[in-house]
Protein backbone atom coordinates (compact mmCIF):
# COMPACT_ATOMS: atom_id res chain seq x y z
CA UNK A 1 0.00 0.00 0.00
CA UNK A 2 1.79 2.86 -1.07
CA UNK A 3 2.00 6.29 1.75
CA UNK A 4 -0.40 8.51 1.55
CA UNK A 5 -2.54 10.56 3.98
CA UNK A 6 -5.19 7.42 4.96
CA UNK A 7 -8.30 7.64 7.59
CA UNK A 8 -9.02 4.22 8.73
CA UNK A 9 -12.96 3.75 9.96
CA UNK A 10 -14.26 1.12 12.28
CA UNK A 11 -17.36 -0.10 12.68
CA UNK A 12 -18.11 -3.32 14.77
CA UNK A 13 -21.02 -5.36 16.10
CA UNK A 14 -23.97 -3.92 13.85
CA UNK A 15 -26.03 -7.10 15.26
CA UNK A 16 -28.29 -6.27 11.93
CA UNK A 17 -31.51 -8.56 12.63
CA UNK A 18 -31.75 -7.59 16.44
CA UNK A 19 -34.56 -5.16 17.20
CA UNK A 20 -32.57 -3.49 19.26
CA UNK A 21 -29.67 -2.44 16.82
CA UNK A 22 -29.31 -0.72 13.53
CA UNK A 23 -31.73 -1.21 10.73
CA UNK A 24 -32.64 0.64 7.35
CA UNK A 25 -34.82 3.76 7.74
CA UNK A 26 -37.52 1.83 6.28
CA UNK A 27 -40.31 -0.82 6.53
CA UNK A 28 -39.52 -4.35 5.88
CA UNK A 29 -40.89 -7.14 4.66
CA UNK A 30 -39.26 -10.50 4.76
CA UNK A 31 -40.30 -13.42 2.55
CA UNK A 32 -39.03 -15.88 4.38
CA UNK A 33 -41.05 -15.57 7.47
CA UNK A 34 -43.65 -13.78 6.06
CA UNK A 35 -43.20 -10.68 9.15
CA UNK A 36 -43.32 -7.32 8.72
CA UNK A 37 -40.94 -5.03 10.78
CA UNK A 38 -40.99 -1.05 10.92
CA UNK A 39 -37.94 0.45 12.75
CA UNK A 40 -38.85 1.60 16.52
CA UNK A 41 -37.97 4.20 18.34
CA UNK A 42 -34.25 3.19 19.23
CA UNK A 43 -33.58 1.98 15.73
CA UNK A 44 -34.68 5.38 14.40
CA UNK A 45 -32.27 7.28 16.98
CA UNK A 46 -29.32 4.82 16.01
CA UNK A 47 -29.71 5.33 11.98
CA UNK A 48 -29.72 9.07 12.78
CA UNK A 49 -26.37 8.74 14.10
CA UNK A 50 -25.44 6.12 11.72
CA UNK A 51 -26.17 9.18 9.35
CA UNK A 52 -23.81 11.68 11.54
CA UNK A 53 -20.86 9.52 11.61
CA UNK A 54 -21.12 9.18 7.51
CA UNK A 55 -20.89 12.58 7.49
CA UNK A 56 -18.18 13.37 9.96
CA UNK A 57 -16.29 10.66 8.31
CA UNK A 58 -16.70 12.00 4.48
CA UNK A 59 -15.52 15.50 6.19
CA UNK A 60 -12.51 13.81 7.76
CA UNK A 61 -11.81 11.85 4.45
CA UNK A 62 -11.02 14.74 2.06
CA UNK A 63 -7.86 14.53 0.38
CA UNK A 64 -6.93 10.66 2.08
CA UNK A 65 -7.43 7.10 1.29
CA UNK A 66 -10.55 5.62 2.66
CA UNK A 67 -9.74 2.31 4.52
CA UNK A 68 -12.86 0.97 6.65
CA UNK A 69 -13.14 -2.49 8.63
CA UNK A 70 -16.33 -3.78 10.06
CA UNK A 71 -15.01 -5.59 13.14
CA UNK A 72 -16.59 -8.45 13.39
CA UNK A 73 -20.93 -9.60 14.56
CA UNK A 74 -21.98 -8.07 11.45
CA UNK A 75 -25.33 -10.04 11.87
CA UNK A 76 -27.18 -11.26 15.20
CA UNK A 77 -27.69 -14.26 14.40
CA UNK A 78 -30.86 -16.62 15.72
CA UNK A 79 -29.23 -17.68 19.23
CA UNK A 80 -30.37 -18.87 22.56
CA UNK A 81 -33.78 -19.30 21.94
CA UNK A 82 -33.59 -15.07 21.44
CA UNK A 83 -36.81 -13.62 20.65
CA UNK A 84 -35.55 -9.81 20.03
CA UNK A 85 -34.82 -10.71 15.93
CA UNK A 86 -36.18 -9.00 12.70
CA UNK A 87 -36.24 -11.39 11.01
CA UNK A 88 -34.89 -14.85 12.28
CA UNK A 89 -33.71 -15.90 9.13
CA UNK A 90 -30.05 -14.85 9.25
CA UNK A 91 -29.56 -14.59 5.28
CA UNK A 92 -32.34 -11.70 5.25
CA UNK A 93 -30.02 -10.33 8.09
CA UNK A 94 -27.16 -10.58 5.94
CA UNK A 95 -29.20 -8.45 3.13
CA UNK A 96 -30.15 -5.36 5.51
CA UNK A 97 -26.69 -5.28 6.80
CA UNK A 98 -25.27 -5.16 3.28
CA UNK A 99 -27.92 -2.39 2.37
CA UNK A 100 -26.62 -0.56 5.52
CA UNK A 101 -23.13 -0.49 4.31
CA UNK A 102 -23.99 -0.09 0.51
CA UNK A 103 -25.22 3.01 2.20
CA UNK A 104 -22.52 3.80 4.36
CA UNK A 105 -19.73 3.50 1.41
CA UNK A 106 -22.05 5.85 -0.37
CA UNK A 107 -22.28 8.56 1.71
CA UNK A 108 -18.48 8.30 2.53
CA UNK A 109 -18.00 8.83 -1.21
CA UNK A 110 -16.15 5.37 -1.14
CA UNK A 111 -14.37 5.13 -4.20
CA UNK A 112 -11.72 3.48 -6.65
CA UNK A 113 -8.65 3.37 -4.13
CA UNK A 114 -10.17 3.02 -1.00
CA UNK A 115 -10.28 -0.12 0.66
CA UNK A 116 -12.98 -2.50 2.87
CA UNK A 117 -12.43 -4.92 5.22
CA UNK A 118 -14.93 -7.83 7.18
CA UNK A 119 -13.20 -9.76 10.20
CA UNK A 120 -14.95 -12.88 11.66
CA UNK A 121 -17.14 -12.48 14.39
CA UNK A 122 -18.63 -14.62 17.17
CA UNK A 123 -19.95 -17.65 15.27
CA UNK A 124 -22.99 -17.78 17.09
CA UNK A 125 -23.95 -14.75 15.96
CA UNK A 126 -22.74 -14.59 12.35
CA UNK A 127 -21.60 -18.21 11.93
CA UNK A 128 -19.73 -17.73 8.25
CA UNK A 129 -21.61 -14.77 6.74
CA UNK A 130 -19.45 -12.44 6.89
CA UNK A 131 -18.08 -14.16 3.84
CA UNK A 132 -21.22 -13.70 2.08
CA UNK A 133 -21.38 -9.85 3.13
CA UNK A 134 -17.55 -9.09 2.20
CA UNK A 135 -18.17 -10.90 -0.93
CA UNK A 136 -21.37 -8.71 -2.22
CA UNK A 137 -19.85 -5.53 -0.76
CA UNK A 138 -16.68 -6.09 -2.46
CA UNK A 139 -14.41 -6.16 0.21
CA UNK A 140 -10.75 -7.39 0.22
CA UNK A 141 -9.52 -10.99 0.33
CA UNK A 142 -7.40 -13.17 2.29
CA UNK A 143 -4.67 -15.09 0.74
CA UNK A 144 -6.96 -17.92 0.64
CA UNK A 145 -9.30 -16.24 -1.58
CA UNK A 146 -12.03 -15.61 2.06
CA UNK A 147 -13.13 -12.21 2.21
CA UNK A 148 -13.11 -11.68 6.06
CA UNK A 149 -10.21 -12.57 7.88
CA UNK A 150 -9.94 -13.80 11.54
CA UNK A 151 -7.85 -11.78 12.15
CA UNK A 152 -6.64 -8.56 10.16
CA UNK A 153 -3.19 -7.49 9.84
CA UNK A 154 -2.02 -4.45 7.43
CA UNK A 155 0.50 -2.50 6.75
CA UNK A 156 -0.17 1.36 6.56
CA UNK A 157 2.29 3.73 5.66
CA UNK A 158 5.02 1.53 7.51
CA UNK A 159 2.49 1.32 10.35
CA UNK A 160 1.31 -2.46 11.50
CA UNK A 161 -2.20 -2.28 12.16
CA UNK A 162 -3.50 -5.53 13.56
CA UNK A 163 -7.55 -6.25 13.89
CA UNK A 164 -9.47 -9.10 15.82
CA UNK A 165 -12.95 -9.02 16.92
CA UNK A 166 -12.50 -10.66 20.80
CA UNK A 167 -10.39 -9.28 22.76
CA UNK A 168 -10.49 -7.79 26.49
CA UNK A 169 -12.96 -5.35 28.61
CA UNK A 170 -11.42 -2.14 29.43
CA UNK A 171 -11.70 -2.44 33.15
CA UNK A 172 -14.09 -0.82 35.05
CA UNK A 173 -15.03 1.99 38.03
CA UNK A 174 -10.74 2.85 39.18
CA UNK A 175 -9.44 0.01 36.98
CA UNK A 176 -10.72 1.52 34.03
CA UNK A 177 -8.01 0.98 30.88
CA UNK A 178 -6.28 -1.67 32.96
CA UNK A 179 -7.57 -4.51 31.14
CA UNK A 180 -6.88 -2.79 28.09
CA UNK A 181 -3.31 -1.81 28.93
CA UNK A 182 -2.60 -5.44 31.01
CA UNK A 183 -3.70 -7.25 27.47
CA UNK A 184 -1.63 -4.93 25.41
CA UNK A 185 1.30 -6.01 27.61
CA UNK A 186 0.47 -9.50 26.76
CA UNK A 187 0.62 -9.32 23.14
CA UNK A 188 3.62 -6.68 23.20
CA UNK A 189 5.72 -9.84 24.71
CA UNK A 190 4.64 -12.52 23.36
CA UNK A 191 5.87 -10.62 20.12
CA UNK A 192 9.12 -9.53 21.65
CA UNK A 193 9.48 -13.42 23.19
CA UNK A 194 9.25 -14.97 19.50
CA UNK A 195 11.61 -12.16 18.16
CA UNK A 196 8.79 -10.64 16.23
CA UNK A 197 8.48 -6.90 15.66
CA UNK A 198 5.01 -5.85 17.53
CA UNK A 199 2.47 -4.01 16.23
CA UNK A 200 1.66 -0.40 16.57
CA UNK A 201 -1.91 -0.39 17.01
CA UNK A 202 -4.43 -3.35 17.62
CA UNK A 203 -8.04 -2.83 17.23
CA UNK A 204 -10.70 -5.52 19.20
CA UNK A 205 -14.27 -5.22 19.74
CA UNK A 206 -17.08 -7.47 21.17
CA UNK A 207 -17.55 -6.52 24.45
CA UNK A 208 -20.09 -3.00 23.47
CA UNK A 209 -17.76 -0.87 25.83
CA UNK A 210 -15.32 1.48 23.98
CA UNK A 211 -11.43 2.32 25.09
CA UNK A 212 -8.21 3.09 24.12
CA UNK A 213 -5.17 3.18 25.67
CA UNK A 214 -1.52 3.03 25.19
CA UNK A 215 1.24 0.21 26.53
CA UNK A 216 4.74 1.12 26.31
CA UNK A 217 7.43 -1.25 26.33
CA UNK A 218 11.33 -1.57 25.27
CA UNK A 219 12.04 -3.04 22.02
CA UNK A 220 16.10 -3.44 20.75
CA UNK A 221 16.70 -0.90 23.52
CA UNK A 222 14.34 1.71 22.23
CA UNK A 223 10.45 2.37 23.61
CA UNK A 224 8.23 1.00 21.90
CA UNK A 225 4.21 2.27 21.89
CA UNK A 226 1.54 -0.32 21.17
CA UNK A 227 -2.13 1.20 20.93
CA UNK A 228 -5.06 -0.46 21.72
CA UNK A 229 -8.61 0.33 20.66
CA UNK A 230 -11.75 -1.19 21.65
CA UNK A 231 -14.58 -0.86 19.37
CA UNK A 232 -18.16 0.79 20.31
CA UNK A 233 -21.19 -1.40 19.05
CA UNK A 234 -24.44 -0.55 17.14
CA UNK A 235 -26.71 -2.06 19.55
CA UNK A 236 -28.62 -1.43 22.61
CA UNK A 237 -28.76 -4.20 25.50
CA UNK A 238 -30.72 -6.92 24.44
CA UNK A 239 -32.37 -9.29 27.03
CA UNK A 240 -29.85 -11.92 26.78
CA UNK A 241 -27.53 -8.89 27.79
CA UNK A 242 -29.08 -7.02 30.23
CA UNK A 243 -29.13 -10.06 32.83
CA UNK A 244 -25.92 -10.75 32.20
CA UNK A 245 -24.07 -7.30 32.46
CA UNK A 246 -27.34 -5.03 34.31
CA UNK A 247 -26.66 -1.53 34.96
CA UNK A 248 -24.00 -1.20 32.25
CA UNK A 249 -25.42 0.55 29.21
CA UNK A 250 -24.01 -0.31 25.65
CA UNK A 251 -22.20 2.52 23.46
CA UNK A 252 -23.59 2.78 20.26
CA UNK A 253 -21.10 4.34 17.81
CA UNK A 254 -18.16 4.36 15.62
CA UNK A 255 -14.22 5.19 15.73
CA UNK A 256 -11.53 6.77 13.31
CA UNK A 257 -8.39 7.74 13.02
CA UNK A 258 -5.81 9.08 10.39
CA UNK A 259 -2.32 7.67 9.69
CA UNK A 260 -0.90 10.16 8.03
CA UNK A 261 2.04 9.18 4.81
CA UNK A 262 5.05 10.14 7.23
CA UNK A 263 3.79 7.34 9.18
CA UNK A 264 2.61 9.48 12.08
CA UNK A 265 -0.60 7.49 13.95
CA UNK A 266 -3.05 10.40 15.18
CA UNK A 267 -5.31 10.11 17.88
CA UNK A 268 -8.99 8.27 17.27
CA UNK A 269 -11.68 10.47 17.07
CA UNK A 270 -14.66 8.47 18.71
CA UNK A 271 -18.64 9.53 17.93
CA UNK A 272 -20.87 7.41 20.78
CA UNK A 273 -24.45 8.48 20.26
Amino acid sequence: MTNRDTLIVTLSDLHTGSTQALCPDRFMEFAQQGNNHTPNSKQVKIYEHFQYCAGEVLKARKDKRLVIVVNGDAVEGHHHNASQLIPCNEKEQADLHIELMGLFKKWTDYHRGDLLYYTIGTEVHSKDYEHYIGEKLIAEQDTAGLYAFNDLKIDINGKRLWWTHHGPQPGKGHNKGNGLRNWLKVQFYEAVNEGKLPPHMMITAHVHNPWWDTFTGRYKGKYFPIRGLICPSWQQKTRYANGRIPFVLNKVGLQFFTVSGDGQIHDPVELIM
